[in-house]
Parts: C-alpha cells; structure tokens; sequence
C-alpha cells in the first residue's frame, strides 16, 4: 500500500477536480482512487468561485491576492453547466472574478459563457483544453457574442466536434466539444504585426498568411493594401502614433464616406 501511493502522489500536486454536487465529488473521489490517482484534489466547490476569497479552493488553485488570472494548469478539462436561469444571483464574488459578469441580467442563463472565461483564468500560456458547450456558444448573439470574442483573442481552435440533441439525453441541447490551446499574446501580437505593416508600408506575412492585409481589404472593402495606405497621415506615421485597430476603423469609415 505504501509503494501504491508513493506512485501517485503526483497526482495530489498536479491534479484538481472541482464539483458543486456533493455526490459526485464523493463518486469522483472513489473514482480517483479505483483509477490509480486517489491522491487526486477533488473538491466540493462551486468552479466559478473566486480564487482568493473561496472557503473551498486549496492549494493551487487559491491564491494570497485577489486576481481574476490563475494561470498555472496545463490541462483543462470541463463539462459545466448550461442553461441556468438567475445564476447571477448565486455568485457571491462574481463582479470581481469576471470580466463578463456585468454583461449578464439577473434573468439570464448562459452560465457556460462564464465557465469559457473561467477556462482563461486557469490556463497557463499555451495550455489546453477541451470544453462542452451548446452549440448556441458558436451560433448566437449577445452575450455569446462576447464569449467567441474572448475564444478568437485568447486562443487557438484546435478543433470543433459537434453532437446531436441525444449525447446528453437531460438536456436535449445539440453540443460541441471546443479544442482550445491558449495563447495570451495572441491580440497584443497582432496590434503590433498591424502597426509594424503599416509604419513600414509593407504587408507582412503572419501566421503563414501571406498578405493578410491585402486579403481583407480586397475582399471586404474591394481596395487594395497601396489605395488603403493613401489614407494614412505621413505626419502621423513618422511620429509612429499608431494604433493598429483603431486606424483600420477610421480610414475604413473615411473610405467609405468618400464614396458616397
């Protein structure tokens, strides 16, 4: 017995589960055991806790300051909610823990779009994981909306795996399993790549996208990158005031006005 759990005390520093229902972290616990990592942290919790003030969270995942990034799991695997009405109402340490919990009415349901945030928030740096959610994460708009923004700035999609309304015979919901590789730089990366292509007047290539610039003005607005860079001031470029969004905002709308 003591050679058993000198083989899997790793798991008691590198593994965390948490469930609200205390019957499954009992059964999870079990589980855990039976399956060769009973060293496992198996918490009885809420997941959408906040990381400094939570009465449940241990070890890694509480922290001695009150910050909405954790930052330290290689893996995250998560089968949250979906669907809950009022959720707002439940969550003591919401408005501090997430970014988008003022986003939501104390009506509303679509908890997953928390879970998607929460999912953020552990991941370190090029981290993965794999989440299930209502394909309506994907399709719908408002808060979801929101949600596939925080998806496309943060991550990378590794892949997408829909199922039809009878995977999970309780919910009756068509669900996707979302791939996800984090990469936190990802939006800082590209405002520099904008700023740098436009300071320089070149079209730099980026993720093996060759002319990227090119490519959407062409197909969404029917210019090329030369007319789109007549736009800019040359008194603006030499002082290197860029920002890259917001200059394809302005001289977007300028080309448009000068059109009509």
């Amino acid at each position: 017995m003591t050679l058993y759990k000198q083989d899997f005390d790793w798991a008691e520093e590198y593994i965390y589960g948490i469930e609200k229902d205390y019957r499954l972290a009992k059964t999870t616990k079990v589980a855990t055991y039976l399956n060769g990592d009973g060293n496992a942290q198996i918490i009885f919790g809420d997941g959408l806790d906040n990381f400094y003030k939570s009465k449940h969270y241990k070890g890694i995942l509480k922290l001695n300051e009150n910050k909405r990034k954790l930052e330290k799991f290689d893996i995250v695997i998560a089968n949250p909610p979906y669907s809950v009405p009022g959720f707002k109402t439940t969550l003591k340490y919401g408005k501090e823990s997430f970014n988008l919990f003022d986003k939501f009415t104390n009506k509303s349901k679509e908890i997953e779009c928390l879970f998607v945030e929460r999912t953020k928030q552990l991941l370190r740096e090029n981290g993965v994981a794999g989440i299930v959610l209502p394909i309506s994460v994907l399709t719908n708009e408002g808060i979801y909306t929101l949600t596939r923004n925080l998806i496309l700035e943060n991550f990378e999609i590794k892949g997408i795996v829909e199922f039809g309304s009878k995977t999970f015979m309780a919910t009756g919901q068509n669900t996707v399993i979302l791939f996800l590789e984090k990469v936190e730089n990802k939006k800082r990366n590209i405002l520099h790549f904008l700023n740098k292509s436009i300071a320089e007047k070149d079209d730099k290539s980026i993720n093996n996208i060759d002319e990227p610039i090119h490519k959407f003005l062409e197909r969404s607005y029917e210019i090329d990158f030369k007319t789109y860079m007549k736009f800019f001031d040359n008194e603006n470029l030499e002082n290197k005031e860029l920002n890259g969004l917001k200059y394809i905002q302005n001289t977007f709308n300028n080309f448009r006005n000068k059109r009509k």
